[in-house]
């Protein structure tokens, strides 16, 4: 019998290197161990290990060092905004991070920056099934699984922290509403771009795309969102399946142009 022949090895460019591991490290502050991090960028746990070990620049480069800083911050901030609101000062998170108040101005500038950043954080990590729409099926199909979407996202308990803490403090932080609603609205128009992609071919008659898909993303998630902030139990997966078919329908039959 012939002996196995061995696979080659995939030799990957330092820079290559530099971009896994900082992505390895993404993935770990989200919560991640690093083997799934790993498995997901598809190298070995030894390897990532190996790479740390063995990264120029003093055994790891400067640049993958502040990334990784940066990211702790970040996530270190995250906790504190949701947990206690958005009070808590520079100080707390410099204290809790473990780095000193003037690297957090030096690589922030404000604490209201620094807000900006955990919401986009938080969003980045959610929101991209959303900010496009497959459009393989038909129209009904294409909406049945973009509701399911909405739905995961805007129920997310940390989307629902952080509407939770923008209500608490609005008062004294109006900018925060501003923040926030700037991140979420970000659907909106990339279903307006569907339904007129769906107009200019003909299967969907003439409407205002914008106001419809503010319709439909409000109709699909306003009320158990309105439970969730509220603290109230979780309604059943088969009441929101229900309202979806229920939305969705509406829409087919007010929208389609009858063949």
């Amino acid at each position: 019998m012939s002996p196995p022949v061995a696979t080659p090895k995939r030799r990957h460019t330092q820079a290559q290197v530099l971009a896994l591991l900082a992505q390895a490290s993404t993935a770990m502050q989200q919560g991640k161990t690093a083997a799934e991090a790993c498995a997901a960028l598809g190298i070995s746990e030894a390897t990532y290990y190996r790479w740390r070990a063995n990264t120029p620049g003093a055994k790891r480069s400067q640049a993958l060092e502040r990334h990784e800083a940066r990211d702790k911050i970040i996530a270190v901030a995250k906790e504190l905004f949701l947990r206690e609101g958005h009070a808590v000062g520079l100080d707390a998170v410099a204290k809790t991070a473990n780095v000193t108040r003037q690297t957090l101005y030096n690589w922030f500038g404000n604490k209201e920056r620094l807000f900006r950043l955990v919401v986009n954080a938080i969003y980045t990590r959610i929101l991209d099934p959303i900010l496009h729409v497959d459009s393989k099926g038909d129209f009904q199909t294409t909406m049945l699984e973009y509701g399911r979407q909405v739905l995961a996202v805007g129920l997310d308990p940390e989307v629902i922290a952080l509407l939770r803490l923008t209500v608490t403090e609005s008062h004294d932080f109006p900018d925060l509403g501003q923040i926030l609603y700037a991140t979420t609205s970000r659907p909106t128009p990339v279903l307006a771009a569907y339904f007129q992609s769906q107009i200019d071919s003909g299967r969907l008659r003439p409407f205002d795309t914008l106001l419809a898909a503010e319709a439909f993303i409000g109709a699909l998630t306003s009320h158990p969102r309105y439970r969730a902030l509220l603290g109230i139990d979780v309604e059943p997966q088969e009441t929101r399946e229900a309202r979806l078919q229920l939305v969705v329908s509406t829409f087919v039959r007010g929208l389609c142009i009858a063949r």
